[in-house]
């Protein structure tokens, strides 16, 4: 199985378990006149609990390694454990909205193709259309019970102590996505996207709604899908601040959210090559200039950058002497207000004892004799190579106790 498909397939998996677990309680459902009535998807119950549960612990310790390497046995296997315990949970209790809205997403690709995925129409797959809109589903459905939110949160590796309920349902530091227009779906999302698709599915009956009861209708249970249509604006707008999606992109979300970066008191550090040269030949070879500029390519790919990252809790960035590595960094530093560290480029222990002191995650754009050792020595593993040609990697170091090194293309 391709990198790229472990990911969605992992997504899928993850989706489901914390779906079933944050669904409406069974006893908030409104009880059936005889069991035969009774529907398939009860919402959360104790026993789907287990299961539900069961299958976040598998997926914060084996997810990011079935991704990286396909070779790893043990965690392919344990994701497959995953996504039958979580097809239990979900199987009686349900899933809910990032299901339901997922339907659109997939509805109405137009020329989108995901890498990795050997087809010769277009398509979003579907751990991919499910995720999209997650990360603005549990923000909008966290009030309605804090302690699960915070509970599926804890048991993908998250310090949840000393969090309050207003916490629930925040995202951790991350470039997450949460729109479709990287798969190339209408960018204006149409109100009856979520409405229809709400209205046509069982996915909605088991969404949890802040502040609402479930609404009964005759012969069947809703769920609160009445006070949902009013408010779907609100879970579409939510998502909005992500402008794009990659696969990349999918699983820089996911290591950030199920590693040991989540926790408050550890550190991600972001490490980029700067962008492409002015002096880049079309063929990709470089040219002998002292300082040049980025292109037009290059400067196209630092405001990517921006985009992925400007809600990734980035709280410091370091650059080098060079002018096209300050480049590739304004502006993310002009979306947050950062002023970048100007670090000599030859000069990594110094680097170092900075990155120790940063509060929050970091930025590092180098160079791709650079930042391949800066890489190894924040991770304690063998250092990479980036090609002359290569101006796509970015390396997320989980800094901790068991440091962890994840390589992107973006």
């Amino acid at each position: 199985m391709p990198p790229q498909v472990a990911a969605s397939s992992g997504l899928d998996i993850l989706s489901h378990a914390i779906e079933s677990f944050t669904a409406i309680p069974f006893t908030g459902r409104p009880r059936p006149e005889r069991p035969a009535l009774r529907p398939a998807y009860q919402g959360s119950n104790p026993i789907s609990d287990v299961w539900s549960m069961e299958a976040l612990r598998l997926v914060a310790r084996f997810l990011v390694r079935a991704v990286e390497d396909p070779d790893d046995d043990e965690a392919r296997a344990s994701m497959i454990l995953a996504a039958s315990y979580a097809g239990v949970g979900f199987g009686n209790a349900g899933v809910h909205l990032p299901h339901g809205m997922s339907y659109p997403v997939s509805g109405h690709v137009r020329t989108f193709r995901a890498p990795g995925y050997a087809v010769d129409h277009p398509i979003v797959p579907h751990g991919m259309s499910v995720i999209l809109n997650a990360p603005a589903v549990f923000r909008f459905t966290a009030p309605s019970s804090p302690a699960r939110h915070l509970e599926a949160a804890a048991a993908l590796g998250a310090d949840v102590s000393g969090r309050r309920p207003d916490d629930a349902g925040a995202i951790p530091p991350s470039g997450s996505p949460g729109t479709c227009s990287g798969c190339r779906c209408p960018t204006a999302w149409p109100p009856w996207a979520t409405r229809r698709r709400m209205a046509r599915t069982r996915r909605g009956h088991a969404a949890p709604a802040p502040g609402d009861e479930a609404v009964a209708a005759p012969g069947r249970a809703r769920g609160p899908l009445a006070a949902l249509r009013d408010r779907h604006d609100s879970v579409v707008a939510a998502a909005r601040p992500f402008p794009g999606v990659t696969m990349s992109r999918v699983v820089l979300a996911l290591s950030l959210l199920l590693s040991a970066s989540l926790p408050s008191t550890a550190q991600s550090v972001v490490l980029v090559r700067h962008a492409e040269r002015a002096d880049t030949s079309a063929g990709g070879s470089p040219t002998m200039a002292a300082d040049p500029d980025l292109s037009a390519a290059g400067h196209a790919r630092a405001t990517r950058l921006a985009a992925m990252l400007k809600d990734a809790g980035i709280t410091a960035i370091f650059v080098t002497q060079y002018k096209r590595t300050q480049q590739t960094a304004a502006p993310l530093a002009k979306a947050l207000g950062l002023v970048p560290v100007v670090m000599q480029a030859d000069d990594t222990p110094a680097l170092l004892a900075r990155l120790r002191a940063v509060k929050g995650h970091a930025l590092v754009v180098g160079h791709s004799n650079t930042v391949p050792e800066l890489a190894a020595a924040l991770s304690e593993q063998p250092a990479i190579e980036i090609g002359d040609d290569e101006y796509d990697n970015l390396l997320v170091v989980s800094r901790g106790p068991q440091p962890r090194l994840l390589r992107l293309r973006y």
